[in-house]
């Protein structure tokens, strides 16, 4: 009889489980970022950056937006919509290749149709680097970043107490506002960087270079430094963009 009551009891139990429903809810994620881009690159050069926004789980993915900044200035933006479970960006090669030396942010937003956002960002930077013509293990490499209104054609010229302050010693252009010269730089030279108007010119002190409020700049110094790189900057160049003469 005992175990009667027993058999009886749990059968009971068995009826009264199968009665209970269990529900487990999935819950919706947001969209998912993955960026495809080193954290720098070469200017000048052609590099695959590309940034790749995937659906959540649920809900389907709408719309996703890229935007490259230099600083606060858009060099790049695009949005897409979904047509599919995934947006993939690819930066053209040429905007690639046209960006200038400097520290860009890359921007990425996207939605889903539950309006669930993702933002995510990266940074990248852009650096100037030397042809091999401009390394000679004798003399310094010097990487020139020129600002960006530099004419494309215009010739980059170092002039100094090397050359009598007489004549330039002409620089390479490696891409845009990029330039190199390998250099013999006796101890205590001093130098100035100037430009020429155009490629059918030569550098001259009409577009000698210029401090960041257009100010004139006193001469640079440089000790002999061979095997060495140094990479130096020109802010403004005198009668170009907002400097007077």
């Amino acid at each position: 009889m005992k175990n009667f009551t027993i058999l009886i009891f749990l059968l009971a139990l068995l009826v009264s489980s199968c009665d209970e429903q269990v529900s487990v809810e999935t819950l919706s994620t947001a969209p998912t970022i993955n960026f495809k881009t080193p954290g720098s690159i070469i200017a000048g050069k052609d590099e695959k950056l590309e940034v790749e926004v995937k659906d959540g789980s649920i809900t389907p993915l709408t719309e996703a937006t890229l935007t490259v900044k230099l600083g606060t200035t858009v060099v790049f933006t695009e949005k897409k919509t979904a047509s599919a479970l995934s947006i993939l960006f690819s930066i053209p090669s040429a905007t690639v290749k046209a960006l200038l030396p400097g520290s860009y942010k890359i921007d990425v937003v996207a939605k889903d149709n539950a309006n669930q956002e993702t933002k995510a960002s990266k940074d990248l930077a852009v650096a100037c680097d030397a042809l091999e013509s401009c390394k000679d293990k004798t003399k310094t490499t010097v990487i020139l970043v020129a600002p960006a209104n530099t004419p494309a054609d215009a010739k980059i010229g170092l002039i100094g107490t090397l050359t009598g302050f007489s004549t330039d010693i002409l620089f390479t252009k490696v891409s845009t506002n990029c330039y190199c010269a390998a250099i013999d730089f006796p101890n205590g030279t001093e130098f100035k960087f100037r430009r020429s108007l155009d490629g059918n010119s030569n550098p001259d002190w009409t577009y000698v270079e210029k401090g960041p409020t257009c100010n004139e700049l006193g001469n640079r110094e440089q000790g002999n430094a061979p095997d060495k790189t140094i990479t130096l900057s020109v802010v403004n160049w005198r009668n170009t963009g907002a400097c007077p003469d």
